[in-house]
């Protein structure tokens, strides 16, 4: 696959998160169902097992986001989580020379 095509998918997580973080509980839980068709265009990109890990904790938070009656400290510390698994993929297909930085 080029890095043009991972640069894309890549855009479309960071796309997705910004959509998601901006939503209510009910939104997000909505938007959830784009997950499983973004882990499908992962596995165009690669086949690193290090990735799937990484997105399948990408999930998890975005699965705790998405239940409603949050405390503040919790959705933040969820979203934290979230953007940092965003950032440890992109750190990870470039390591794998996948994604230009």
């Amino acid at each position: 696959m080029s890095t043009s095509q991972d640069h894309s998918w890549m855009a479309k997580i960071e796309a997705f998160f910004e959509e998601f973080r901006g939503r209510t509980a009910f939104g997000r839980k909505e938007l959830l169902a784009q997950l499983p068709q973004l882990k499908n265009e992962l596995r165009s990109v690669s086949d690193d097992t290090y990735l799937f890990e990484r997105f399948t904790k990408l999930e998890v938070a975005c699965d705790v986001l998405a239940k409603s009656r949050l405390s503040e400290e919790i959705e933040n510390r969820q979203l934290g989580f979230a953007r940092g698994d965003i950032e440890v993929l992109r750190e990870r297909l470039a390591q794998l020379g996948l994604l230009l930085n």
